[in-house]
């Protein structure tokens, strides 16, 4: 969570739990956090515990998988569903580009508008 975001709250961040966790994103990068909170989140009828790790190298707020399921905001066979191998048959050896690309967009026409271009945020 962005201080920003923990400010937003309400929350003072110097009242933060210590800690020397750091945030590991998905290019590697690691980011520094200032401290950690505990919450309670609610979804519904679920209740449960989390803790956020608290950082001023970015902005917004995320929560892990598990906590996603936890809350029920993804379904069960989720992580199941993506540790699939789902292999496209192209042979980058005699396929040109033109064509793996053309089976790339295909396959993953939801993500992709005509152009080649992503169309849902990250």
């Amino acid at each position: 969570m962005s201080v920003e975001n923990y400010r937003e709250l309400g929350l003072d961040p110097r009242k933060l739990i210590k800690t020397d966790d750091v945030i590991l994103a998905a290019n590697d990068l690691h980011i520094s956090t200032c401290g950690k909170a505990e919450f309670e989140l609610k979804y519904g009828d679920v209740r449960i515990p989390a803790t956020f790790l608290i950082s001023d190298e970015f902005r917004g707020t995320l929560i892990n998988c598990r906590v996603c399921q936890d809350l029920r905001l993804v379904p069960a066979p989720f992580l199941q569903q993506m540790r699939v191998n789902q292999a496209l048959p192209l042979n980058p050896a005699n396929d040109n580009l033109d064509t793996i690309k053309t089976a790339l967009l295909e396959e993953f026409a939801d993500e992709f508008d005509g152009d080649g271009v992503h169309t849902r945020p990250h």
